[in-house]
């Protein structure tokens, strides 16, 4: 039967003529899915690379300011060492003062007893230069006493 063979051959026909179908269809279906992932891909490589840039912009900004804090800090540590060997000197020059001070305060311990010594002396000699007065005026008025 050559009508039943026809009948089965246009069943397969229409079977493989619907399979092709279904099958360009899924293929048209993930044709669409890859462009739209592929979007996305893009999508996400853009931002990658944005967060990239971003990510070498704040370290190089972080350089930048690592070394500017790196010279402020030598900076520091510089006027620390300038300040500690003023402060050093200025404590060598202290002492200096307070060695002349202890000097001055021994020169001035020493005058003022000398000036006490001598105030003694004076009073002894004014004493004395009394004591002669009064021998004077004594041996005076026995000469006028004698004329």
């Amino acid at each position: 039967s050559l009508d039943e063979l026809l009948e089965s051959t246009r069943g397969a026909l229409a079977e493989a003529t619907a399979g092709k179908q279904a099958l360009q269809r899924d293929s048209e279906r993930e044709g669409e899915v890859n462009r739209q992932n592929s979007l996305v891909l893009e999508g996400c490589k853009e931002q990658l690379e944005a967060a990239l840039n971003e990510q070498k912009a704040l370290k190089e900004a972080l350089r930048i300011e690592r070394d500017r804090m790196l010279r402020a800090l030598s900076e520091l540590e510089s006027s620390v060492a300038r300040i500690q060997e003023e402060a050093s000197a200025l404590r060598g020059d202290l002492s200096r003062e307070r060695e002349r001070a202890d000097g001055l305060d021994a020169d001035l311990g020493q005058a003022l007893q000398n000036l006490d010594e001598t105030k003694a002396e004076l009073d002894r000699a004014r004493g004395d230069l009394t004591a002669s007065a009064e021998q004077l005026e004594v041996h005076a008025r026995t000469e006028a006493q004698l004329k």
